[in-house]
């Protein structure tokens, strides 16, 4: 599992050198975002997963790597977090993002 995530991170570093010198209006720019959304509790320690996907939805990153995300927890009301936050991607952006860059896939691709 160590091996497999080394290369996953030898790879989108790689990636990220490639596009070192490229302007944020370059096409060929990757943003890439890393989010621990806390099983989706907002500050008022509340489980709110909205929060978590409009923040991704404001930010719009190529790629996002999700930390803390739960699926079937009886706390969090028994959701699969990573479903219900590539559908509440999928359902449309919220006011203030950015819309010249692509939506995010389907992590089930």
């Amino acid at each position: 599992m160590r091996a497999h995530l080394s290369l996953v991170f030898v790879a989108c570093a790689a990636m990220l050198a490639a596009h070192a010198g490229a302007r944020a209006d370059d096409a060929s720019t990757v943003t890439v975002m890393t989010f621990n959304i806390q099983h989706g509790i907002d500050g008022s320690n509340k489980y709110n997963l909205q929060r978590a996907i409009d923040t991704i939805a404001k930010v719009q990153p190529d790629l996002v790597g999700l930390q803390e995300v739960t699926r079937n927890h009886p706390y969090y009301n028994c959701d699969d977090q990573p479903a219900k936050i590539a559908e509440g991607l999928k359902a449309g952006k919220p006011k203030g993002s950015r819309s010249s860059r692509r939506r995010l896939s389907d992590p089930a691709r």
